[in-house]
């Protein structure tokens, strides 16, 4: 699912359908077929009146979002298939991550195990559907700085890969090769990028990847994946470990507060962080059953769900942080006004 850049939309995609939402309202919009297409990735492009959404075919394809007429379809380039897409802030390039493993012959079965090799990113100018230089073997997750100068995606190389848009030449690698790099963030100006390995937090310059600062995590050789998230004023930067929420200096590094997690939240999965602009974070998460919100700050329980809550597939925090749409395995989506529960 993602949201439009002014948090009016959200589009979502099941199946073959791809449906487009009120965010304030919940009303849907629009729906339409992308034809016979399992579609597994859909974004907004610029102002959010053109959809481009990603499947299990070799194409990308770009649509009306008032109307759900379909404007026109491009290569993705991928061998297989595409199975995520992203459009960076202009709305000018599109990136993708893909299956390069072509389809078996007749007889014949998939690879049991892919390796790095059956993966890339690749990145197009929108207008001109041109693939640019980009074709990075073995990436997954991609995104844009919000200038949309550079690309940034995680490698099964166990790195980061920092990329020049303008050029669309990978400018170097990120991390330790030795250490899983999962979670990255760039501030709201993307001046910067917060990287999260096993044992630290650093800031990196967003132009050239070079280290700003380093903080330790408290449990060394956790598990990376530990959500972050800048404050819109890149001010400070909110990380979420198993037993609380830092908040550290956006600046230079040093921890400014430290909110331990409530006993409710214990052993719950962090799945997202968000720092609202009235200066809330809001972390979303699930455990024992249940998927509950908490207000970081105010310490505050703000919305708890019990039925299916285990089967939580995605999360999306609208850009102003003052939506969440929760989507459900059994084609559930809720939308919650955080501005209500506070």
């Amino acid at each position: 699912m993602a949201f439009s850049a002014d948090g009016a939309l959200l589009a979502t995609c099941d199946l073959n359908m791809v449906r487009v939402w009120d965010a304030a309202t919940g009303c849907l919009v629009q729906q339409f077929s992308a034809d016979s297409i399992h579609v597994c990735s859909v974004a907004f492009l610029g102002d959010g009146a053109t959809l481009v959404t990603a499947g299990m075919a070799p194409w990308l394809t770009l649509w009306e979002s008032a109307t759900g007429k379909q404007l026109r379809a491009m290569s993705a380039g991928h061998r297989a298939r595409p199975f995520f897409v992203t459009v960076s802030p202009d709305g000018n390039f599109i990136a993708t991550a893909g299956d390069e493993e072509p389809p078996p012959a007749p007889g014949q079965s998939r690879p049991a195990i892919l390796q790095p090799k059956h993966y890339s990113v690749r990145l197009r100018d929108v207008a001109s559907g041109r693939e640019l230089g980009l074709r990075c073997i073995g990436g997954g997750h991609a995104t844009f700085s919000p200038d949309s100068t550079s690309l940034v995606w995680t490698g099964f190389n166990k790195q980061l890969h920092f990329c020049d848009i303008s050029t669309g030449k990978e400018i170097r690698l990120l991390g330790d090769p030795t250490k899983d790099s999962a979670s990255f963030a760039f501030s709201p100006d993307g001046k910067a990028l917060a990287v999260v390995d096993a044992d630290a937090v650093q800031l990196l310059d967003g132009q050239t990847g070079d280290e700003i600062w380093r903080f330790a995590r408290a449990e060394k050789g956790a598990l990376p994946f530990a959500p972050i998230a800048f404050s819109p004023d890149g001010k400070a930067l909110a990380v979420s470990e198993s037993d609380a929420v830092q908040l550290l200096d956006g600046q230079t590094g040093d921890e400014l507060q430290r909110f331990p997690r409530p006993q409710a939240f214990a052993g719950f999965r962090c799945m997202k962080l968000c720092c609202t602009s009235n200066g809330d974070i809001i972390m979303a998460g699930v455990g024992n059953g249940t998927f509950g919100l908490w207000n970081v700050r105010s310490g505050k329980e703000l919305h708890w769900v019990s039925k299916h809550a285990d089967q939580v597939s995605t999360l999306a925090f609208s850009h102003d942080g003052t939506t969440l749409a929760i989507g459900w395995y059994d084609r559930l989506l809720r939308l919650i006004d955080l501005r209500d529960l506070n």
